[in-house]
């Protein structure tokens, strides 16, 4: 009989119902309980959308910050940013002051919805005296291409007309440049790197507006405007920096805030994944484990695309650790195939339940408490059952 000593267990968030530290404790709690005398080591994940603070904030060494910050749609939103003061760098997260968790459903207007709030996070990070500034781009309600953004960090945006317009999504519609006299100076004196939990371009089939845009609430006809818009900005920005970098991977995340942090503050634009399991350790915490545990709200092909569960699962089996991925539903039955050798994906979520019930977070911790018992009960193999089984 397998004796089990050391678990990892890194989840990302399971959308719509749990966050990535929930989702993950209650499998630790599982395992727990079939294994009381196994280690078990969690470490929340998160690309760079919503619950990216997370996985910083349990390695330590940070404080939380918390500001006011105007919303996607102006209203105040209290926004949490982390600060490390011996490295002087600060941890942001877009989703915090412009996601789309802030909007109701029945309120979601990207044509209205602006970025500034974000931009006033970088600036208070700038004010505390930041060297660094990691922001992660995700989850975001806005499509205004980081116009707001840049206007809360004293760029004054110029139009073809000479009026002058709100720092929305619908004013990009005959931008044609920014005067950066009032940019703030110590932009330049901090490096900046985004961690981007989509690799989209800005425009195009596959860029910010026409893959995420609807989810956003916008109907065909805003579609078409927003593209318009976007694609004015990325003219006027090529004529500014004299290079076209909207096909960049990542400029389209966040709703185009990846393309500007990359054109107005240098930013380094990273795969969120990769950045975060390097700032967690997860390889150094793989050593003598005897499995990894990840999972997310779906399994599709994207999984596999540079996401956070696919990327630990590729860094487990490298180091030859067995995996165990969870799943509010599989999306895609043909992305199982593309698996590597070692890694058993299950869905968590019964047959027939209600969706609604399913989102419940009570309903989702006890699916992923389900999931684990019986991996290990029924589908995982006699040589595999814990010790202490019923």
């Amino acid at each position: 009989m397998k004796t089990f000593r050391k678990f990892v267990v890194a989840t990302d968030s399971f959308k719509g119902c749990l966050g990535s530290e929930e989702a993950g404790g209650a499998v630790r709690d599982a395992l727990r309980g079939l294994f009381p005398g196994a280690a078990v080591e969690l470490l929340p994940l998160s690309d760079g959308g919503e619950g990216f603070l997370v996985p910083f904030a349990r390695r330590g060494g940070f404080e939380e910050t918390v500001e006011t910050v105007r919303g996607p749609l102006g209203d105040p939103v209290r926004a949490r940013w982390l600060w490390d003061a011996a490295g002087r760098r600060a941890i942001v997260e877009s989703a915090e002051a412009c996601g789309l968790g802030l909007v109701p459903r029945d309120r979601r207007d990207p044509l209205r919805a602006s970025s500034f709030g974000f931009g006033e996070l970088l600036r208070s990070a700038l004010e505390r005296g930041a060297a660094e500034i990691v922001a992660g781009l995700g989850g975001s309600a806005t499509n205004d291409g980081g116009l707001g953004m840049l206007c809360a960090l004293g760029a004054r945006p110029l139009w073809k007309d000479g009026k002058e317009r709100a720092p929305e999504a619908r004013s990009l519609k005959g931008i044609a440049g920014f005067d950066l006299e009032g940019f703030d100076p110590r932009i330049a004196r901090c490096r900046f790197r985004a961690a981007c939990d989509v690799r989209n371009p800005l425009l195009g089939p596959e860029g910010a507006t026409r893959t995420y845009g609807a989810q956003k609430g916008a109907s065909p006809r805003d579609l078409a405007e927003l593209e318009s818009g976007m694609r004015d900005l990325a003219t006027a920005v090529h004529r500014m920096v004299f290079e076209d970098r909207s096909a960049e991977p990542g400029s389209g995340a966040a709703g185009g805030l990846g393309f500007a942090m990359r054109n107005f503050l240098g930013a380094e634009l990273a795969g969120g994944a990769a950045l975060v399991l390097r700032e967690i350790g997860l390889r150094e915490a793989l050593g003598g484990a005897d499995l990894l545990v990840t999972g997310e709200g779906a399994f599709d092909a994207q999984t596999l695309r540079g996401k956070c569960p696919g990327e630990a699962a590729k860094a487990a089996r490298e180091l030859g650790v067995p995996v165990l991925l969870l799943c509010g539903r599989i999306g895609d039955p043909d992305a199982v195939r593309g698996l590597p050798e070692g890694v058993a994906v299950r869905e968590i979520t019964p047959r027939g339940l209600e969706p609604e019930k399913a989102l419940e977070a009570e309903t989702a911790k006890a699916n992923l408490a389900s999931a684990v018992r019986e991996f290990f009960l029924r589908e995982a193999g006699p040589d595999q059952a814990p010790t202490n089984a019923p």
